[in-house]
Parts: C-alpha cells; sequence; structure tokens
C-alpha cells in the first residue's frame, strides 16, 4: 500500500512536468514562427526612420532587458 500512495504523487508530478514542457515548446515554436516578420517589421520602421529628419525615440532590444 505504501509504494502506491509514494508511487501516486512521483506520477502526478511527472505529469504536471510533461505538460510544462510541452507548453514550453509550444510557446518556443510560436516564437519561432513569428520572429522573422517581428525582425522584417523593425527592419523596415528602423530604415523609414533613417529617412525621417524627426528624431526617433530609442528601439527596445529585448536582449537588453
Amino acid at each position: 500500500n505504501y509504494g502506491e500512495q509514494q508511487q501516486r504523487p512521483e506520477s502526478c508530478l511527472e505529469g504536471c512536468a510533461g505538460k510544462l514542457v510541452r507548453s514550453n515548446q509550444r510557446l518556443m515554436a510560436a516564437y519561432v514562427r513569428l520572429m522573422p516578420a517581428l525582425v522584417q517589421r523593425r527592419l523596415v520602421l528602423d530604415s523609414n526612420s533613417q529617412h525621417s529628419s524627426q528624431p526617433q525615440a530609442p528601439s527596445f532590444s529585448p536582449s537588453a532587458a
């Protein structure tokens, strides 16, 4: 009986950890799909701001955060 009781929390923990891993994988897949479009948009905005005579606020860089 003790073995069964001990196994239940471990299997519950493994299930929760598996859900977390799968959720993280889906999040990273969405990030990888969206990133090229975001980079392209940023390049266009930067290019447009160079042609503009108005000063622009510094752009946000996720790597600097």
